[in-house]
This record gives C-alpha cells, structure tokens and sequence, in this order.
C-alpha cells in the first residue's frame, strides 16, 4: 500500500509541482502569504529533496576507464559555453530588472545534470555508464568553477553578489548531503543487497520526495516576498518568457547539435544520449539549496519561485524528448 502510493507520488510529481504552486499562489493572493524559518526551509530542501538525488550519484565512476574523452568535452561545452550564453542573453533581455529572478535563473542553469539524467537516458534506451559518469563530472564543475567564480562574475552587473558566500555554501549544501546519502547508500546495500536498495527502498524514497516537492512548492510559492507577482504582474510574464525561451532554444540546440556530432562519429548513439539528457535536466534540488543557504528567505523567495517554474518545464519538455530521441538518435 505505502510502495504504491510512493510510486504514484513519483509518476505525478508533475501534478503535485503544478498543484502545490496553484495553491501557493491562491494563498499568496488571498492571504498574503505566509513565513518559514530559513533553518527549518534549508533542513527541509536538504534532507528531503538534495539528500534522494545524491543517492543515484557514482563518484567512483568518474575514476573508472572512459573510452570517449569526447563526450566529456561536449558535455561541459554544452551545460557551461552554449547553455550559459543562452541563459545569459535571456536574462538580461528579460530579468535585467529583477535581481532576484535574475539571480534565480542563472543559478539553476549553471547546476546541470540529476539523478533524472540517468532515468532518461535509461528510458531512451541511451548509455547509462555514461550519463553516470558525465553527472559526477558536470556536478563538481559547476561547484567549483561555475557557481563560485563564473555565477558572481555575470551577476554583478545586475546585483551585487558575495562571491565567498557563495563558495561556502555551495561546498556546505553539496558536500555534507552527498557524504550521507554515499554512507547511507553504503551502510543499506551492505546491510541487505543491492537489488533491494535499487528496486525497493530507493523507488519509495524517490517517491517520498516528489511529495515533498510538491508540498515544498506550496510553502515556497506562499512567502509573502512573492507578492511582487501581484504588485508587478510583468514580472511573473518574463519570468515565464524567460524559462520557457530558455529550455526550447537549448534543448533544441542541443538536439541538433548532438545528432549532428553523431553523424559526424564523434560519438556514439547511445552516447549521445546520454548527453543530451545531461544537457536538459539541471540539479533544480541543489540549485534551491545554494539558494536558501547563501540569500536571505525573502531575497530567495523569487529565486525558489523561478526554480520551481522550471521544473515544470524541464519535466515536460524532457517527457516530449524522450520520444523523440529514442526515435531519432537511436
């Protein structure tokens, strides 16, 4: 009964998102919203949103043989030259007068690849050693060269940007997570099997996240900073323009521009894959957690708001390629 509902909860997380913003929205118009402690939002972010996704990550992979350098590099082109360019054109185009949409966006789109990068690619039927490899890989670039130091860089044009803060709370929200969920992963498959952690125990956990996401939207939409949406109805329109620009320019680009590179034999189909689906999904869960843990819960609020948008899209546009990549690049 409880594996069901969990299961249910995972294959709905798109209605659950959709709804717990619908809700939000409702209660941030008619009651003007409610306030959080950014101790118990952080904890809540980390421990039931960061801490699931960081179960499927792979560490060890990275050290393991890799027969394609090439797709290492396309990988890295793809999520830091070609989808930051996107993002930073968008942005400014259309942000440049919200620092804290600004902010938000260009911070989920500077933390590519999730634990969904390899549920993708397995239901595509691409190469998952591959996509366990290039996540770790766009994972600790985006920690420790996008976040700290390209991140503060674009930004402080709009909005002044603490860039150490930055650093230490990337390393404290990506570090401290990762570490227990590789102990927690360890100590389970080494008290039953692994079979069990990854056909039982980790669907439930999943599936126990997606609900919390959507009651996560809920609280995270109700914070009365977001009243802006109501006070400057423009904002939430470019916010919108913005997000949905931004995943059809770049996951169309990269779709071309994969097929393109397969044609030519610089990598192969199942490979390629795999790297388009590091290139669509971003780390949307630690992206909130650097959020709340280096801004203030009101400054983060907008950001959180934008995050959560981006959900919706990412899960849609992901739904709609998974067709078409099976058909077209297999």
């Amino acid at each position: 009964m409880i594996n069901d509902f969990f299961v249910f909860c995972k294959k709905n997380s798109l209605a659950l998102v959709l709804a717990g913003i619908f809700f939000g929205l409702i209660n941030l118009f008619f009651f003007n919203g409610i306030e959080l402690s950014k101790d118990f939002t952080s904890f809540f972010v980390m421990a039931f949103l960061l801490f699931p996704s960081m179960l499927d990550l792979k560490f060890s992979k990275i050290f393991e043989k890799i027969t394609n350098l090439n797709i290492v590099f396309f990988s890295l082109f793809l999520n830091f030259i070609v989808s930051g360019l996107i993002a930073v054109i968008i942005a400014f185009l259309f942000l440049k007068d919200f620092p804290d949409f600004f902010m938000g966006f260009l911070l989920f789109v500077f933390i590519p690849t999730s634990s969904m990068t390899v549920a993708w690619t397995a239901l595509s039927k691409g190469g998952v050693n591959t996509a366990f490899i290039l996540v770790p890989v766009n994972m600790l670039f985006s920690a420790f060269i996008a976040i700290p130091l390209i991140f503060p860089l674009i930004s402080s044009s709009v909005v002044s940007v603490d860039a150490f803060m930055i650093s230490k709370s990337v390393l404290f929200v990506f570090f401290i997570p990762l570490l227990i969920a590789v102990i927690t992963r360890r100590l389970v498959i080494k008290s039953c099997c692994e079979s069990i952690f990854e056909n039982n125990l980790k669907k439930q956990i999943n599936g126990f996240s997606s609900l919390a996401l959507g009651v996560f939207s809920f609280f995270a939409v109700s914070n009365s900073a977001n009243t802006i949406i109501f006070s400057s109805p423009e904002s939430l329109l470019f916010v919108l323009i913005s997000v949905a620009l931004f995943y059809f320019i770049e996951l169309f680009i990269s779709f071309n521009g994969i097929k393109k590179i397969i044609s030519m034999k610089f990598v192969s189909a199942r490979e390629g894959i795999a790297l388009f689906f590091a290139s669509s999904s971003k780390q949307l869960a630690l992206a909130m957690a650097v959020m709340i843990s280096s801004f203030s819960l009101q400054q983060a609020a907008p950001m959180l708001l934008i995050t959560l948008i981006a959900f919706v899209f990412q899960a849609t546009l992901n739904a709609y390629y998974a067709e078409k990549v099976k058909k077209e690049l297999n």
